[in-house]
């Protein structure tokens, strides 16, 4: 039986090469923002200041907010080149609007930042949809005196009641659903301007050793293509989309960023389809080209599959949020072996619970202890 090599990476993969791809970086980028100096020189910056545009883990970027603000000057200066700027002033003109006027990117402003991963932004997200949602179930139309019974966090979004004095439950969320676009037209130009255009000097030793034959990207970036990895445009699927092309004259913005599936039992209720994953992915239409990997190996309805699969899953939380691929991928019938790699004790920890929820633990156990699923630390190559 032929093998197929299946590389999973998520957000954790670009972080691990020392890229600022955390929604804390996206924020802090955003909220300092700097106007264009034409007399910046940007041979003399160390990029190393900047692969983490976040202070650090145990402090607040309030506390030093000069820091953040010289940090993330020094990253766009040193993104933005002398010659040729023109596809950067007018993404910078546009950052600069949608850091002005987007009340989610207000909002956030504002927020603690006590996680840094995607799905902590997610969260962050449901929670916000989620009790403006049991609100308009007890309250409607939306009453801006009432705004503070709720949770006081919500002061910090006036500015998307636009001065009026109540707006129903669709209408508040279509201005909700207005903001989440906008947020992500920002991560569109942050990772296609600026991201995109720092250097990476780490490798990842297991790189080396595995004949990959696809790539599973829950990540918005290619950073895989600049690890050696060289594949055909079939054998990749960004099931979440992807930052556009630089200097598109058509930006794809096809950016999934949005709460779990299964936020709600109740079906019927529209307003809030626009925030959920399932619902983005059609609308951006990221497709199904996993599925036809699937396929063409005959493993959906052939008893005996023509092809084992072996999956190699790097800097994916493993979250509930993206459970139903999960479980697709591991729990398949042709599935051979799944090799987890990890940073740290506590990141193999938490990876274990993670696939508890996804799997349940009869199965995580059984797939665990015939060793079908493997833990292996991630090894770097540093000084390239």
């Amino acid at each position: 039986m032929s093998e197929q090599n299946i590389l999973i990476i998520g957000n954790g993969f670009d972080l691990a090469l020392g890229l600022p791809t955390r929604y804390v970086d996206f924020i802090t980028f955003m909220k300092y923002l700097p106007k264009y100096s034409s007399t910046h020189n940007s041979s003399k910056i160390n990029t190393s200041s900047f692969s983490k545009l976040y202070i650090s883990k145990d402090k607040s970027m309030e506390e030093d907010p000069a820091k953040s603000k010289r940090t993330v000057r020094d990253f766009f200066n040193y993104c933005f080149p002398k010659e040729g700027a023109q596809p950067y002033y007018n993404a910078h003109k546009k950052l600069d609007s949608l850091r002005n006027n987007n009340a989610l990117l207000q909002y956030f402003f504002e927020a603690p930042y006590a996680k840094e991963g995607w799905i902590d932004f997610e969260a962050e997200i449901e929670s916000l949809i989620g009790l403006m949602f049991e609100y308009f179930q007890d309250a409607s139309p939306f009453n801006l005196s009432r705004l503070g019974d709720i949770d006081g966090k919500f002061a910090r979004l006036n500015c998307i009641l636009n001065g009026r004095e109540s707006l129903s439950q669709t209408a508040f969320f279509d201005v909700l659903k207005d903001d989440l676009n906008g947020l992500i037209i920002a991560l569109d130009y942050y990772l296609t301007y600026f991201v995109s255009n720092l250097p990476i000097r780490k490798k990842m030793k297991c790189l080396y050793d595995l004949e990959i034959s696809n790539i599973l990207s829950f990540n918005y970036t290619t950073t895989y293509s600049e690890t050696g990895i060289h594949l055909s445009s079939k054998c990749i699927h960004h099931i979440h989309g992807h930052h556009s092309v630089f200097q598109s004259e058509k930006p794809s913005h096809n950016i999934v960023l949005g709460i779990r599936d299964a936020f709600t039992n109740r079906e019927d209720v529209y307003d809030i389809i626009y925030f959920k994953k399932h619902f983005q992915r059609i609308q951006q239409r990221t497709g199904n080209t996993y599925k036809k990997w699937f396929r063409a190996a005959n493993l959906y309805n052939d008893p005996s599959p023509a092809k084992s699969l072996n999956f190699y899953i790097i800097g994916h939380s493993l979250d509930t949020t993206d459970q139903d691929i999960l479980r697709e991928c591991i729990c398949n019938k042709a599935t051979n072996s799944v090799k987890i790699y990890y940073y740290s004790q506590s990141d193999y920890e938490q990876k274990v619970i993670n696939l508890l929820k996804v799997l349940s633990r009869d199965t995580f156990e059984e797939l665990y202890y015939n060793e079908t699923i493997t833990f292996h630390e991630l090894e770097m190559i540093s000084g390239f």
